[in-house]
């Protein structure tokens, strides 16, 4: 429980860095090299900043359960619009640390609730939880480009290859030209052709 909490903050700051327009990284999208295109918006995911805004609610909502003092304002709802990820994780930060001062985890319903809300929802797995935005958005392997391997589609060098996730599903491939994707009867045959291609 300490350990998801201590890296809470760090991982909306992480969100907010995705979702900022300004200063997020390429995620998930072909990579062009026109200079005109340098100054445009950078990709973001509602998703992101579902789970960037929920886990910051739910860390609010335990610090003020367990009398946390200050006042967290609009972070109660989520991250306010004009926080950035370094401000958003320096309040966020201050709410980890009082839970985990504060919580008592011999109070079952607490400890269950806590739980619920952070770490993992049994009965929703749709839900925004730490563990599932780490899953997620803070993979060990990151999506990469499959190098040498064109598109049987639109013949582009663009297949995007996303690695097993943590639950054990299978690697997906999409190609980020035309958005083809292996048919499910052809599945094997392209898996073991792209796999042998992945750029680490």
């Amino acid at each position: 429980m300490k350990a998801a909490l201590d890296c809470t903050a760090d991982l909306v700051a992480h969100l907010g860095g995705l979702i900022d327009p300004r200063r997020a990284q390429v995620y998930n999208e072909q990579v062009v090299s026109r200079p005109l295109l340098v100054t445009g918006q950078a990709p973001m995911s509602v998703s992101m900043i579902d789970a960037r805004d929920a886990i910051a609610a739910a860390l609010v909502k335990w610090a003020k359960h367990y009398g946390d003092p200050r006042e967290y304002l609009y972070y109660s709802r989520g991250v306010p619009a004009t926080a950035t990820p370094e401000r958003a994780a320096h309040v966020l930060r201050g709410a980890a640390e009082w839970i985990v001062t504060a919580c008592d985890l011999g109070n079952l319903d607490d400890t269950l609730g806590l739980c619920r809300d952070l770490l993992r929802t049994p009965d929703d797995p749709t839900a925004w939880t730490v563990e599932r935005a780490k899953d997620t958005y803070m993979p060990d392997e990151r999506p990469s480009v499959v190098k040498g391997e064109k598109c049987p589609e639109c013949g582009l060098l663009t297949i995007k290859r996303t690695p097993v996730g943590a639950h054990g599903e299978d690697p997906t491939f999409e190609c980020l030209g035309c958005h083809w994707t292996p048919p499910a009867a052809e599945y094997e045959r392209f898996r073991s052709l792209f796999d042998d291609g992945v750029r680490r």
